[in-house]
């Protein structure tokens, strides 16, 4: 049997063209964090 490893982590999206959650322009930018990282939210 073969095996598959796959490693990840923050970042590996922006070298594919995939905006980051906290870069500048990030993901995050267009969301209130309060809003969001809340109960609430």
């Amino acid at each position: 049997m073969k095996k598959l490893v796959i490693l990840s982590g923050a970042g590996i999206s922006q070298e594919s063209g995939i905006s980051t959650f906290r870069d500048a322009n990030g993901l995050w930018e267009n969301h209130d964090i309060m809003e969001v990282a809340s109960i609430q939210g």
